[in-house]
């Protein structure tokens, strides 16, 4: 991997980051907002960027990100989409049920990306998606996955309306919206906008 090429058990780093102010830089769960640079040989690399590249995330936006940010990462997710690499290797598919028999690289010493085949869920759906089967066993939850996340009253902006709109609330709309009845999404990823929770930090 990129990493590898350097050789360095422990590779130095930049973190950056644009704020207004500086408890932003911290979201309401403490994680830190940044983009993570490093240098391999001659050359500054944003991880971030590099990593939807080629295919090893699905890019998530926030209303705190610039129009230059979300475009370019979309630009990079659609070029990634195109070449199937990565996450989008198998076609990316929608809603599906937690296995919960799966375990953290058992018995793995050396990860393979090649042999890491299967199913790649959103994210931003696969927490909430723990969240949803948990209910169901602790609290005989019977309500469908799109009810549990209509109830979590997530908040967001379709791309293009955040786009041509911008931070205008009038704009915004229910995560549950882009669902279907079976809790897939009627989108791809790249075209939701969240809208990001005031930090207490």
């Amino acid at each position: 991997t990129l990493l590898r090429k350097t050789n360095l058990d422990i590779i130095p780093c930049t973190v950056r980051t644009f704020v207004s102010r500086p408890s932003e830089v911290f979201d309401c769960f403490g994680r830190c907002i940044a983009d993570v640079f490093v240098t391999i040989g001659n050359k500054v690399i944003n991880l971030n960027q590099w990593l939807v590249r080629y295919g090893w995330v699905f890019p998530s936006y926030y209303n705190s990100m610039t129009l230059t940010e979300i475009d370019l990462l979309t630009n990079q997710a659609r070029a990634a989409k195109k070449k199937r690499l990565g996450v989008w290797r198998d076609g990316y598919k929608q809603f599906q049920s937690l296995n919960q028999s799966l375990q953290y690289r058992q018995n793995i010493t050396q990860f393979s990306a090649p042999a890491d085949t299967g199913t790649a869920i959103l994210p931003k759906l696969f927490r909430r998606l723990c969240e949803y089967e948990q209910k169901k066993q602790e609290e005989a939850y019977t309500a469908s996955f799109k009810q549990f996340i209509k109830e979590k009253n997530i908040i967001v902006y379709s791309k293009r309306k955040y786009v041509r709109y911008g931070n205008n609330s009038s704009k915004q709309q229910k995560l549950y919206v882009f669902l279907d009845e079976q809790g897939n999404l009627l989108c791809e990823p790249h075209e939701i906008v969240f809208v990001e929770e005031e930090t207490e930090l």
